[in-house]
């Protein structure tokens, strides 16, 4: 425990487009084996090989270090899916749960892929959004300038909704009390 609380973070370089690197780029002094990952964020990267993500957990998502890595987003055309001449992809704004990517040359029936794990939250306003290789995709519907991806997870809203309904469940309970009876040791009702 002495050693974890003595532990000092090396300058930390923040890098103006977020990507992904196959280990922690940064690491504290003196050296630590868990790889830190809240340096990583500090610097504006992401970590395949990071603790944290339950064994057998699919990542597609590829690092620069990665021979397939082909950019954080990429435009493909059909019915090769290979990258196209004259065409380009690229992140303009970056969050955990959203980004805008902007498009040059983009035409409809391509597909955008962008270098993050597919999930069935992912969203957009360029059109569909399918599995790409285990990365999310998007099938061009028009010939846009720009997409927006968006990630919230199935089931928020419903869980948010139940877990209101609890809170207020309880709330209730607690101001007026329990009633009378249901705790089980109030008689039965017959008289003797």
């Amino acid at each position: 425990m002495w050693e974890g609380m003595h532990l000092s973070a090396p300058v930390v370089p923040g890098d103006p487009s977020f990507h992904h690197e196959a280990t922690a780029p940064f690491h504290y002094k003196p050296f630590e084996s868990t790889p830190p990952m809240y340096l990583a964020m500090l610097g504006n990267r992401g970590v395949i090989e990071g603790y944290g993500v339950p064994p057998g957990t699919p990542v597609a998502a590829r690092s620069v270090e990665d021979p397939r890595y082909d950019g954080e987003a990429t435009l493909l055309s059909p019915p090769s899916q290979a990258p196209m001449e004259g065409a380009g992809a690229r992140v303009v704004t970056w969050t955990p749960n959203h980004a805008e990517i902007a498009l040059q040359g983009a035409a409809p029936g391509q597909t955008l892929v962008y270098n993050m794990n597919y999930d069935d939250g992912w969203t957009s306003d360029g059109g569909a959004v399918v599995d790409a290789d285990g990365r999310v995709g998007v099938v061009l519907a028009g010939a846009v300038s720009s997409v927006h991806l968006t990630y919230r997870p199935t089931g928020l809203v419903p869980g948010l909704f139940l877990g209101l309904a609890g809170l207020v469940g309880a709330w209730l309970v607690a101001r007026r009390g329990w009633p009378r009876g249901i705790s089980g040791s109030e008689s039965s009702g017959v008289v003797a």
